[in-house]
């Protein structure tokens, strides 16, 4: 089941949940307005923290190009729900055939496990249709399977017209907050890019995938 079709189950759910606790609590004499404009709030938070922290940027080839650090892929991987292992070269292909299933968007729907496996627990299986694999419709697959160019233009880290942002004026790294003094294009206590990590700011994604970088590196660090 894909992400989108996982939240909208899971969504169900909660609205129901939700309008069978309103009915309950007017049952038991609660102020009928209140409890709707709390039931009412609680929907609307829930699916603006769902829509906010779910649906997120989709990175392009050209992005994924600029990732060195195995540590940014395996998270980007699991950011998308792709389970990235570490080794650069398969989490890497990962995020490409990913990227490649959505030539058509630039947000994409994102789930956890839990949510994915509550979605196909509750979907009702749809009949594979049956594909004659001949060899003139696996020439094509495999002629079809290339990037666009749209997908090599950056738009995590590159601005719209093409050139690279340039870097933010920043007290502390981004990648380890240790304090930065003077000038310098890498972080002196963990070696970090700084232009390319301050470029990240600009994107909730790359402000994410900063933020679960650092914890990785403090729960090391304990």
């Amino acid at each position: 089941m894909r992400a989108e079709q996982a939240w909208a189950t899971l969504s169900l759910l909660f609205a129901l949940c939700d309008f069978i606790a309103t009915a309950a609590l007017v049952s038991l004499g609660y102020d009928p307005y209140q409890v709707g404009a709390f039931a009412v709030s609680a929907l609307a938070i829930y699916l603006y923290v769902v829509y906010k922290r779910y649906h997120i940027e989709l990175v392009t080839e050209g992005d994924i190009a600029l990732f060195a650090d195995p540590e940014d892929l395996r998270i980007l991987c699991e950011i998308y729900g792709l389970g990235g292992i570490g080794r650069p070269l398969i989490d890497r292909q990962r995020l490409k055939n990913f990227v490649r299933g959505h030539p058509d968007t630039a947000f994409v729907w994102t789930a956890p496990r839990a949510v994915s496996s509550l979605g196909s627990a509750l979907a009702v299986p749809e009949p594979e249709p049956e594909e004659e694999l001949t060899v003139p419709a696996l020439m094509k697959k495999l002629m079809s399977d290339k990037p666009s160019d749209a997908s090599l233009k950056g738009s995590l880290i590159w601005d719209s017209d093409g050139r690279s942002r340039g870097p933010v004026a920043a007290k502390q790294c981004p990648v380890c907050d240790s304090d930065l003094r003077g000038h310098s294009d890498l972080c002196p206590e963990c070696g970090a890019d700084l232009r390319f990590y301050s470029s990240l700011t600009y994107s909730r994604l790359g402000r994410r995938l900063l933020s679960e970088k650092t914890e990785a590196r403090k729960r090391k660090h304990r």
